[in-house]
């Protein structure tokens, strides 16, 4: 490349700067196509009576008062003493729950068409999707249209469109594989090349796929970190324990894709076969992970997909057919099933990890055969831990405090508290009682302006996977 690694940081550095900065420092100005889903505009709301989980892990707070104004949270506190404003519009939170706006860490901007093989760019409807399921910010965690993704996530950040702040990961870094939507790396100096070509171009961060050596992941992380980005990954042909001595941020899917755990593992390659999570290993990997401050992403809305699909109907016909001929032959669990073998595994790992200290952070990954509905398998997330044995705060501060920590972004979101942004989720009813209660989300404030949920999943049923 022309440009030196020293001036493209510093060009890449500035870029950020002035990307980020009409998102952080003032809210945008609604373009009036976003203005029609919008049912909370104005410069005072107060809700009142409401109970509180803010996102930092505390038990929740009865009986509060949360009040926003010009986009930030400007009071919070119990309501016999903090008073709404003159003049603010007041909801009644009475027998209702406020979160903060989720910041969820695996999501996608594209649909599995052929699997392995070929995939839709479906950007507009999933954005709707996921602000109606109460995600105010995620990341993208690999790219297939990466110049799409910038689009879009620029955007959003104007206005013109509605959806959640994007953290825009650059495409895949992957060796060759079959995958042929993705990049062939297959050196260190090509993995290098790729990521400051992309950062050049405004990415955020970057992920590592499955087929990728030692040397390439670490280069790749190297040149990443030098430009002060994170990175990312779905392992398989490197190991967690390898992949946290090169210095990676981050794991994706728990330790359900980790290759440390099968038997038949060699240098460099992606082994076949399952799985066997013997305690003591997993326990020790996980102590290693949080030695060395590495987060990790979980999601298993994917695993729970034969048992339940939430929202599902939100796709097309076509789609909802596609889907079913991907899942040919996969087995059908009917309502009321225990959860799989496999989640229930993946949520005792992750227990463990969040309770030794570690980042846990979740994502929904809607791709695999196609049944993840973003918004809807978000929410779904937060059920699946709970229902596994996490406390309701403790799953919602994985969901936002945790991300926003990781993102360089807990002064301004992740927490409900007087300053921040005015990322703020409006629930119906208790889900620290009856998680469940979780899907009844009325309004997802995001900077202040208040969204209706029904109005972002009824421009798109029918039609999303489509576009």
């Amino acid at each position: 490349m022309t440009v030196t690694l020293r001036k493209s940081a510093l060009l890449a550095a500035a870029g950020a700067f002035l990307l980020a900065g009409p998102a952080l420092a003032q809210r945008p100005k609604l373009s009036e196509e976003t203005m029609k889903f919008v049912s909370v505009d104005a410069p005072v709301v107060a809700i009142t009576n409401v109970k509180v989980v803010d996102g930092t892990g505390a038990a929740p707070r009865a009986g509060q008062t949360i009040v926003l104004s010009d986009g930030k949270i400007t009071a919070l506190g119990p309501s016999a003493t903090t008073r709404a404003p003159a003049g603010a519009r007041v909801i009644d939170g009475t027998g209702k729950t406020v979160i903060p706006g989720l910041i969820h860490m695996h999501e996608h901007m594209f649909y599995t068409i052929l699997i392995g093989k070929s995939y839709g760019y479906v950007a507009e409807s999933y954005t709707r999707l996921y602000l109606a399921g109460g995600v105010t910010s995620l990341r993208t965690a690999g790219a297939m249209h990466f110049a799409g993704d910038m689009h879009v996530r620029d955007a959003i950040n104007r206005g013109d469109q509605p959806g959640p702040w994007m953290d825009t990961t650059g495409p895949y870094i992957n060796g060759p594989g079959r995958f042929p939507q993705l990049m062939d790396i297959k050196t260190p100096e090509a993995a290098v090349q790729a990521v400051n070509f992309y950062a050049d171009q405004g990415a955020m961060s970057f992920k590592a796929y499955m087929n990728i050596t030692r040397a390439e992941l670490g280069a790749a992380i190297k040149a990443a970190h030098a430009r002060g980005l994170k990175f990312t990954g779905h392992l398989c042909s490197v190991t967690v324990r390898e992949a946290v001595d090169l210095g990676i941020d981050n794991i994706e899917h728990g330790l359900g894709a980790a290759s440390d755990f099968k038997a038949d593992k060699k240098p460099d390659v992606c082994p076949t076969g399952e799985s066997v999570y013997e305690p003591r290993k997993v326990n020790d990997l996980l102590d290693y992970m949080v030695a060395h401050k590495v987060a990790m992403t979980s999601n298993l809305a994917l695993a729970d997909t034969a048992r339940e699909k939430p929202g599902f109907d939100v796709y097309a016909p076509d789609v909802q057919k596609l889907y079913e001929s991907n899942s040919r032959g996969r087995a059908s669990l009917p309502p009321g099933s225990p959860p799989p073998a496999r989640l229930t595994e993946q949520v005792k790992i992750d227990k463990q990890f969040y309770d030794k200290g570690g980042l846990l952070m979740i994502g929904t990954d809607p791709t695999g055969a196609g049944g993840v509905v973003p918004g809807f398998s978000n929410l779904h997330e937060l059920e699946l831990r709970v229902e596994g044995g996490f406390k309701f705060e403790e799953i919602v501060k994985a969901s936002t405090m945790n991300a926003a920590t990781y993102l360089n972004r807990a002064d301004k979101i992740g927490s409900l508290a007087v300053g921040k942004q005015a990322d703020v989720v409006l629930i119906g009813g208790d889900p620290t009682v009856n998680v469940r209660d979780v899907r009844n989300v009325e309004v997802v404030f995001k900077e202040g302006y208040g969204y209706d949920p029904k109005r972002l999943i009824d421009s798109v049923r029918g039609k999303a996977g489509l576009y």
